[in-house]
């Protein structure tokens, strides 16, 4: 488009704001439609771009920052442009370099809130000579979580509270059954929110002993961070905010340095980065949000989509303008988009509208019977549209709600060869918690696979690390014979880690011989000691799904399998077959994962419920929480408008087993009828009576056949089956006679 093209298709007030700009800056500005180029000519004032998906809004915001420093000169210094993530940031310092001078790019303040929280407290707190100036000094002044150092710290905190005799016992033992993501993330969504530890304890006042368990764990937290001189992720802006209103000076001296502020993806932010963004933006309130309240799913991690959609309640004068055309997906997509996300109740009144121009059908629904149908029907698809229509497999997106969805997929993408690469993490079959899981069960078809030894003996933790480790390298068999024989000399507590790692090895080989299935071993691993540390470990940090899910995944997969051996074979042949992490490969990715990417052709797995929404989210709502499925809702909008030119959408009638209805928003999109939906719920209630009545019939019949038994009143026949099913049960006491 020339320039003389693009004006004709400005209205008359946005034609007069452009008077006066020199060419060079006109020429940066050509190719903006109405929406983006009055988003990017207002400067001054609080302003609001509702930025449906695909609508340019980082184009916005570097274009902006760009007219405001080349034609406006305003000092690139006072400038401070904040993003979500680290990745975020480079792709806009990237684009930015391209718009203006090396020397304007070096000052502008561009990064996270946690980064640059970080740089201010640094700088403040050194200057002040305050208590914490160390913590930004020494290398592990940070509490980063999951390091080693942040491990350490929080059995510290725990420690400290198990022996002070001032505790009750109760808090003690509610404490030590207490998974430590819990107590981090009460203590987290606390100070997101503002809330100290003694404005804590008053909220929670006689609130029972997991509420008592909050509290001591917390202050007792802060109280150690302060004497050892240390801070946490969740400081970097509760701190800052503290400095700020305890330092009028300070906060005036920023407030004078950043004179105009720009914040993205500001629907995902917490509380206290609206409170950090109001502070700094007084009392001009030249501030810039970004964001679309219809793709926030940051939930559980502190977002308040609903900060942003009532921004006018916090900025007198705040100017609104919605970016509501999508470059993205074609129009069918986008219609699918629109109708799913008018069903959720708080939102800003937007409409995702169509810049490409294709009548043609663009999305299509498929239900299937499980996961691996979903799969199989899944990979055929992708491996049609490679051969006839010649699309590349890079140029094709999997989408899935939880990482568990991910092991089916996988399966069917290597038993048919096909090249495959999984954004932001590993293979099903390589994650953590499943390889710790298939090393035990190598380990008990193979006592001297050091591989696997070595994954599992400190997992979970028996305080064998790497010292005890060389100890048993320096044995001339393998790691198993070294810990099992007395050649080794160990210290007490090393000696209580390996008997508790050989008895449950043992235990678990003992059951193996005596019949145990590979799904029993799993189970018996799971009660004695993984779930307690899963549970320990927690969630996922990127979806806030647990890693529970994966092994009732990989439980169902054992299934398949009588023979500990066979699945083992199976897991290596996989392993060794997988075409995985080729970037120009198929790609699989959380839905999570996906956000600000687009692909060609995206499918769309999952969408039963239980899946997506997910059961937690169900449950949430069930307990009252009525905004509960409007964040998966908006995962499922984010994920179809991932979409280009085809999306695929798929529901399944049973996961891991278990039976799941259509989701609700297959409905909500309008690829089926209400009616159908309710019919699909209607069957599968029927189906779910239809088992516990069969299941109760054929434990009734047993319970009288059992008693006829005791009072000798079973018919030949009956005898006859009787003894049957017992041999069957006990292989050594059949009888080829008798089988013949």
């Amino acid at each position: 488009m020339n320039i003389n093209e693009w004006i004709e298709t400005l209205p008359e007030d946005l034609l007069n704001r452009l008077e006066g700009i020199n060419g060079k800056t006109l020429k940066m500005l050509v190719g903006l439609n109405p929406s983006q180029l009055r988003a990017v000519l207002t400067v001054d004032g609080p302003v609001q771009i509702n930025a449906v998906a695909g609508s340019g809004k980082t184009r916005v915001l570097t274009t902006r920052t760009a007219y405001m420093i080349n034609h406006l000169k305003i000092k690139p210094s006072s400038i401070m442009l904040t993003t979500f993530t680290k990745k975020a940031t480079e792709e806009m310092k990237e684009r930015l370099s391209a718009l203006i001078p090396k020397m304007s790019m070096a000052q502008v303040t561009v990064g996270t809130t946690h980064s640059i929280g970080y740089r201010i407290l640094k700088k403040e707190y050194v200057t002040m000579g305050h208590h914490l100036a160390p913590a930004f000094a020494k290398k592990d002044g940070m509490l980063v979580p999951n390091s080693v150092n942040y491990k350490k710290f929080i059995e510290k905190v725990k420690k400290a509270i198990m022996f002070d005799r001032t505790v009750q016992f109760s808090v003690k033992e509610a404490l030590r059954d207490m998974p430590t993501p819990k107590l981090m993330k009460a203590v987290g969504g606390a100070k997101s929110e503002g809330i100290d530890y003694t404005q804590f304890e008053q909220q929670h006042y006689n609130g029972g002993t997991n509420a008592e368990v909050y509290v001591e764990f917390y202050r007792r937290y802060e109280e150690m961070k302060w004497a050892d001189q240390l801070v946490d992720m969740d400081d970097l802006l509760y701190l800052l905010v503290e400095l700020f209103e305890s330092h009028p000076d300070i906060l005036a001296k920023y407030q004078k340095f950043y004179q105009y502020i720009m914040v993205d993806e500001s629907q995902d932010n917490n509380g206290q980065q609206y409170k950090l963004m109001r502070m700094l933006s007084k009392p001009n309130y030249n501030i810039f949000y970004v964001g679309d309240d219809d793709q926030s799913m940051y939930g559980f991690r502190g977002a308040k989509p609903l900060e942003f959609i009532y921004l006018k309640d916090s900025y007198k004068g705040l100017q609104s303008i919605n970016l509501e055309d999508n470059y993205r997906s074609n129009p069918g997509i986008l219609d699918v988009a629109n109708k799913l996300i008018a069903h959720n109740t708080e939102r800003l009144s937007k409409k995702l509208k169509a810049h490409k121009k294709d009548d043609g059908q663009a999305v299509s629904y498929a239900k299937y019977d499980n996961e691996q149908a979903e799969a199989k029907g899944t990979v055929e698809e992708i491996k049609n549209l490679h051969e006839k229509e010649d699309i590349e497999y890079k140029k094709m997106a999997i989408l899935y709600r939880t990482n568990a969805q991910a092991r089916a997929v996988e399966e069917e993408l290597i038993i048919e060869g096909l090249p495959y690469y999984i954004w932001g993490g590993v293979s099903f079959y390589q994650r953590k918690e499943v390889k710790d899981i298939i090393s035990y069960l190598k380990l008990v078809a193979n006592e001297h696979d050091n591989e696997a030894f070595k994954r599992v003996i400190n997992v979970p933790s028996r305080f064998l690390g790497k010292k005890f480790l060389e100890k048993v390298n320096a044995h001339s068999g393998s790691n198993y014979e070294a810990i099992s024989g007395s050649g080794l000399v160990l210290k007490n507590y090393e000696k209580e880690g390996v008997t508790n790692f050989l008895g449950l090895v043992e235990d678990m080989k003992t059951i193996h011989r005596d019949g145990a299935t590979p799904t029993d071993l799993v189970q018996f691993l799971m009660d004695n000691c993984y779930e307690a540390y899963l549970k320990e470990e927690g969630e996922d940090e990127d979806e806030g799904t647990g890693r529970l899910e994966n092994i009732a995944t990989l439980k169902f997969a054992l299934g398949r399998y009588e023979k500990l051996e066979d699945f083992l074979a199976y897991i290596d042949d996989m392993l060794n077959n997988a075409k995985d992490g080729v970037p120009s490969g198929v790609q699989l990715m959380t839905i999570h994962k996906s956000k600000g990417l687009e692909f060609p052709v995206c499918f769309c797995l999952g969408f039963s419920s239980g899946i997506l929404p997910h059961f937690r989210a169900i449950e949430s709502f069930t307990d009252g929480n009525e905004l509960a499925i409007e964040e998966e809702r908006r995962l499922a909008y984010v994920a179809i408008t991932r979409a280009e030119s085809f999306g695929y959408v798929s529901s399944i009638g049973s996961f891991n087993g278990k039976r799941v209805p259509t989701s609700e928003f297959v409905s909500n999109m309008g690829l089926i009828t209400k009616e159908e939906l309710m019919d699909d719920a209607e069957a599968l209630m029927e189906a779910w009576v239809e088992e516990e009545d069969k299941e109760f019939a054929i434990e009734y019949a047993e319970m009288q056949r059992q008693e006829r038994k005791y009072n000798g009143a079973l018919d030949e026949y009956e005898q006859k089956q009787w003894e049957y099913e017992r041999m069957i049960e006990d292989p050594n006491t059949q009888d080829k006679h008798f089988l013949g």
